[in-house]
């Protein structure tokens, strides 16, 4: 069944690069033509015989050549010289057989001469010409006639005339064909240079990838037109979005925060050439996926060779912690020296004070039982509760200027936070407040001074109680910092809320939003965890309330 395939293959196969496979598939035709040819010509019966087993055996030859081709096809296209003699022993054969000069099958001789010089070239077809020629006589010899002369005269000439034509319209083809291999020659060193060429700029764009995406700032970059060409993993990972699904989209529809914060507007005027670059500082910058952040933006334009403009690159820089460090730095150095400066103040005016509160006390013991005007009792009574007040706020600057104790222990927060809500639990049930307690057990301990850290939760605490004067929801909760090195407190209420103006300086010493208040105890509470090592932050949003969250470093790991 495989040789069968294989044989069909041969016949109906357009792939005719050798002659082998022509030969092969006019065979079958000549087969046909001499079992033809031989019922219906009449021949004397020993011609006959003859010829029949000379058909029977070329035959059988054409069945074994295409079985060789199909299983050594190599092998037997380069065996085609000894291919030619044979089909030129049979048609020699034929045409003695059945008539020399007057057989039909001198035909084949054009057939066989014609193929050899199409597919071979003017030169083999010459050779086989002439050899056919030459052959042809000697096989129609003993038939020679007086006539004969002009008969195979005739057929030779036009066996010339086939051959010729064909001879020239192969070494056209072969010229041709030699210039076509050049052509694909010359196309497949383009094409691996190309593909060459193409492997590097994958090389050098992976390389360019894995460089934007190893960097920890944003980048953009964007067409003239202001679209997306592309963006790292950076600004991906903070709005949420993929690279593929923006590419060729405006910038500020993908980003429309940028509009808002004046990016898109510095932008424009860069792809403009308005501006050389862009420098936009310490931007609070609201992105899609990790909320507000405070950002610097840098835009500068990309050129080609002959420094055309062909867009620009925008570099966003997170610098969230180094504006908070920084903040938190000023606020220390601010908090360092009014304390230095508190000291030293209040002293000077308690002396005053204690003998201003002595003497107006004095004076109102003096006059009770006495009749003494009932407007200069009053008097007296105000001088006692604003130099009182005074008192107290001299008392707050000497907190807020003492160093930190120096007994610091080992101490469990959750216990601390436990303590600090027994002592205003009852006054947050009153005013309709709930109480959430959210504290992780098994916290590791931290280093501290107990009453000092309970002075801060209740002034947080009491904070919140103040923030919510119609009821609400505190939330008292710990954890574990998700980097493992701190502790940490949260208290959020369901307050009011502050704008960002008011969070910036809550924590300034005599800052303050109540009608009473001294403005000193968030500064108070802030130099405490200060000085355990700690941090203390607050987030705010006008409606939704505000949370304080306390860290401080884990001692023993």
């Amino acid at each position: 069944m495989k040789n069968s395939d294989g044989m069909f293959a041969l016949l109906t196969r357009k792939d005719r690069s050798s002659p082998i496979y022509d030969f092969a598939a006019l065979r079958v035709a000549v087969i046909l033509g001499g079992y033809g040819w031989l019922i219906l010509d009449p021949l004397a019966p020993p011609y006959r015989s003859s010829t029949a087993f000379l058909l029977h055996a070329f035959t059988l030859y054409c069945i074994l050549l295409y079985v060789c081709l199909t299983c050594q096809q190599g092998r037997v296209m380069r065996l085609n010289v000894l291919v030619l003699v044979i089909d030129l022993a049979f048609a020699l054969s034929l045409i003695r057989l059945t008539g020399g000069v007057a057989s039909p099958f001198y035909l084949a001789l054009y057939l066989i001469a014609a193929l050899q010089t199409y597919y071979y070239g003017i030169g083999r077809g010459v050779g086989v010409l002439f050899s056919s020629a030459l052959l042809y006589l000697v096989a129609v010899w003993p038939t020679w006639q007086p006539t004969s002369a002009s008969v195979v005269s005739l057929r030779l000439g036009f066996m010339v005339l086939v051959v010729a034509p064909l001879g020239i319209l192969s070494e056209r083809e072969r010229w041709r064909r030699r210039e076509l291999q050049e052509v694909n020659s010359e196309l497949r060193e383009k094409s691996a240079r190309l593909e060459e060429v193409y492997a590097q700029q994958r090389v050098l764009q992976e390389h360019l990838e894995n460089i934007m995406s190893s960097i920890t700032n944003g980048i953009i970059a964007v067409d003239r037109q202001g679209r997306v060409t592309a963006l790292n993993r950076v600004v991906e990972a903070r709005n949420g979005i993929a690279s593929a699904e923006v590419i060729g989209r405006p910038l500020a529809e993908v980003l429309p925060a940028f509009e808002k914060e004046g990016v898109t507007e510095a932008l424009r005027g860069l792809l403009l050439g308005e501006s050389g670059e862009i420098h936009l500082r310490e931007v609070e910058h609201q992105t899609q996926k990790q909320g507000k952040i405070i950002v610097n933006f840098d835009g500068y334009p990309l050129r080609d060779a002959n420094e055309e403009l062909r867009g620009a690159v925008l570099v966003i820089e997170d610098v969230t912690r180094r504006v908070a460090l920084e903040q938190q730095m000023r606020r220390a150095e601010k908090l360092s020296a009014l304390g230095t400066l508190s000291a030293g103040l209040a002293h000077e005016i308690n002396n005053p004070l204690g003998v201003i509160t002595s003497r107006v006390e004095v004076a109102l013991m003096e006059a009770e039982g006495k009749d003494i005007p009932k407007q200069l009792i009053d008097d007296l009574k105000v001088i006692d509760k604003h130099a009182h007040r005074a008192a107290r706020v001299t008392q707050g600057l000497l907190s807020f200027s003492r160093p930190a104790a120096a007994h610091l222990q080992l101490l469990d927060l959750n216990a601390v936070v436990e303590e600090t809500l027994l002592l205003i639990e009852k006054q947050l049930e009153k005013e309709r407040i709930i109480l959430e307690r959210h504290l992780t057990p098994d916290l590791p301990k931290v280093m501290g001074n107990g009453w000092q850290l309970e002075e801060v939760l209740l002034n947080l605490v009491t904070n919140a109680r103040e923030a919510m004067t119609a009821g609400g929801r505190l939330r008292v909760g710990s954890r574990l910092r998700t980097d493992g090195t701190g502790v940490q407190i949260l208290i959020a209420d369901t307050g009011e809320g502050m704008p960002d103006e008011l969070v910036q300086r809550i924590f300034d010493p005599f800052f303050t939003t109540k009608e009473n208040g001294t403005g000193l105890g968030l500064s108070i509470s802030y130099g405490i965890v200060k000085e355990h090592g700690g941090t203390l932050e607050v987030e705010s949003e006008v409606g939704k309330g505000t949370t304080f969250t306390i860290t401080l470093p884990v001692r023993d790991r």
